[in-house]
């Protein structure tokens, strides 16, 4: 392994190249015959680009001339190959001699590296570069060595295996805003410059680093990669590959349907507004959050309910309990509460969903492409970015069902929408962690697992309180049950149940005692930690945790557990499809479920297909040698999402 000084070494002996030569010819020539799959003769390459949202227009610059351009183009590729003695560094720009070759050897055989090779992938995809076989992702194998970071940009990576480069991103940024104030002055809209414009002197140094760190984060780790964690890494280059096939697959929108949505929303907020106004006794800007919170204080509105980290605060996490709990004993206040809560869930819906997506559906005749990042969170969990289809916001009224986004969400003609979706899949895999018989036994037996933790866990004098005080026990119980297993104390399952401090140290007493192996699985992670300095589950994932923070441990096993279900399933289904004569394919994970298309049929193929989808998602090994099948919710759509209804299949 590389240590610092080799490192900044071999950066300060590189040979670098931003023209054609015979220095780049040899080192073309010595890769092509000695590369193998050893990491440290791979080849590590870097794509620079107009953009980073895929079909959304860009500028390209190439000479003096700007080209507008209807989705990411490659305008520059770097190169890091190792040679005998040396590494050479290589910059090439769109239109040069030195790119057409660079482009040619990313198509010669032999083992390539990327930080981001999904995105790298993409682009080079959309780009007609054709890059041959298996591409290795040091953005994928950091997550999984560093496993407790939150940051895994080559920036903050290289803060860790060597600090003298990590500044070499200064210097791209610092022209970058001289350009666009540049540009601005002039007229030209925002957005409208991108790193193309930026001059070779400087581009060939920031590319030329980005391609020399991946290859060292390579050389370090990906032996840590075939030996500790070769199944968690083999598994996460496959779904690696399958996110980028949905990602080019789109979803289909209807801008149509869209624009109706949005003009009823429109009509609704300009009425709320005027009853907003109305209830305050005068007009103020909405959006201001010092003028929302002047009018609270004059309807005397108690400070502690909007007071958090001793500041006083607008945000909806504190309002909406105050609405859904009554928490303010004054109905005037309260109707101001939740009239405003409304109109801000539909300027969010309004300008952040409906308008951006029907603008970028325009763009590429009726389709959404997302980002599907497979290792995209600290537990391993698969998320659906730019745009966020996992955050969509539910509706203005809590008390309806109808989302009118995901209703702009359409099937093909022809096909039918079916959505898969593992039920209570994260305490149920607790449940098994633990060894809690009563609750796997209760799941197995179809019944729901948050009414029986209640029958057991609660005394009635606390359920009555329930009842009385916050409503459904069910729902309560389930929050209560995902506090204990974030690890939450006292204070943390009073705020999350909204209730006093000693009631809930009632209610955590109670469940721990009668649920006593979650105080015995806690104690065994922290011993763990101590001896080993992680927790690992039943996948081969490891998790790094501090002893002090062993209460983390349970949550984050379950979690990432829960992932790597999630992508053996995914890795199973799309085995299946591709053995199968169905024409289905997978459109996108979306939270605990994977939403798939496939023609329409009769009745019986329909029924096998979801049988054998549905088979996929169960026969888990490493949760069938534990006797446990998850259960699995199907439903169906052939018109939009939210259309979608339940489908028996037993």
């Amino acid at each position: 392994m590389y240590t610092k000084p080799d490192i900044l070494e071999l950066y300060d002996k590189a040979i670098r190249i931003n023209k054609s030569c015979p220095d780049h010819r040899r080192a073309f020539d010595y890769w092509m015959q000695h590369n193998n799959k050893a990491p440290e003769q791979s080849l590590s390459f870097d794509t620079e680009t107009t953009g980073i949202s895929f079909g959304v227009p860009s500028m390209l610059h190439i000479g003096n001339t700007d080209i507008k351009v209807y989705n990411i183009k490659v305008f520059g590729i770097s190169l890091a190959i190792p040679t005998r003695k040396r590494i050479v560094l290589i910059w090439a720009r769109l239109g040069t001699d030195l790119f057409d070759e660079a482009v040619k050897l990313l198509g010669i055989c032999g083992q390539k590296v990327a930080h981001n090779a999904r995105y790298d992938l993409r682009v080079c995809k959309i780009n007609s570069i054709k890059i041959t076989e298996e591409t290795h992702c040091t953005l994928t194998a950091a997550r999984i060595y560093w496993d407790r970071r939150q940051r895994f940009g080559l920036q903050p990576l290289c803060e860790i295996i060597c600090p003298e480069l990590s500044d070499w991103e200064l210097a791209v940024k610092s022209e970058s805003r001289r350009i666009k104030s540049k540009y601005t002055r002039a007229g030209y809209p925002k957005g409208y410059i991108n790193y193309s414009f930026i001059s070779d002197k400087i581009m060939a140094e920031y590319s030329m680093i980005d391609s020399f760190l991946c290859l060292m984060i390579h050389c370090m780790i990906h032996p840590r990669m075939q030996d500790t964690y070769e199944e968690v890494y083999t598994r996460e280059q496959k779904v690696l590959k399958l996110a980028l096939k949905m990602e080019q697959q789109g979803l289909q929108y209807d801008c149509r349907k869209s624009l109706i949505e949005e003009r009823k929303f429109n009509k609704k907020a300009v009425i709320l507004e005027k009853q907003l106004y109305k209830i305050a006794g005068e007009e103020f800007n909405i959006k201001s959050p010092a003028q929302v919170l002047s009018i609270l204080l004059k309807l005397k509105i108690p400070v502690k309910l909007i007071t958090a980290d001793s500041e006083l605060s607008t945000d909806k996490n504190l309002l909406e309990p105050i609405v859904d709990h009554k928490l303010w004993k004054n109905e005037k206040g309260l109707l101001f509460l939740e009239t405003l809560l409304n109109i801000k869930a539909i300027y969010k819906q309004v300008y952040s969903y409906l308008i951006p997506l029907r603008k970028r559906a325009m763009y590429n005749n009726g389709k959404i492409y997302c980002n599907i990042n497979a290792t995209d969170t600290r537990t391993g969990r698969t998320a659906v970015t730019d745009p966020g289809l996992q955050t969509i916001p539910r509706l203005i009224s809590r008390r309806k069902r109808k989302n009118p986004i995901r209703s702009c969400f359409i099937c093909r003609p022809g096909y039918w929408n079916y959505h898969f979706d593992y039920a209570q899949i994260e305490m149920i895999f607790y449940a098994v962690l633990i060894g809690e018989t009563r609750i796997i036994d209760a799941y197995n037996e179809g019944r729901d697992i948050y009414t029986e933790i209640a029958q057991f866990t609660c005394s009635e004098e606390d359920l009555e309180y329930i009842r009385k005080t916050l409503g459904d026990p069910r729902q309560q119980l389930k929050h209560l049950s995902l506090a204990v297993l974030y690890g939450a104390g006292v204070p943390g399952t009073a705020k999350i149940l909204q209730m006093p401090k000693d009631r809930a140290a009632s209610l955590l007493a109670g469940y721990l005692e009668a649920c006593p192996l979650v105080v015995e699985y806690r104690n065994q992670c922290k011993h763990e930690l101590y001896t080993k300095g992680y927790v690992e589950d039943f996948f081969g994932r490891r998790y790094h945790i501090e002893p002090g923070q062993a209460y983390k441990a349970p949550n984050a096993v379950v979690q990432g557990s829960c992932a790597q279900i999630l992508k053996i399933a995914l890795i199973q289904i799309n085995e299946y499809l591709e053995t199968s004569s169905d024409r289905a394919r997978i459109l996108i994970p979306e939270h605990d479920e994977f939403i798939t298309e496939r023609p329409s049929a009769d009745r019986d193929t329909e029924i096998l297909f979801c049988r054998n989808v549905v088979s996929a998602m169960q026969n888990i090994k490493q949760l069938t040698d534990r006797r446990l099948k998850i259960r699995v919710d199907v439903e169906r759509t052939k018109t939009n999402w939210e259309a979608k209804k339940k489908l028996e299949i037993s």
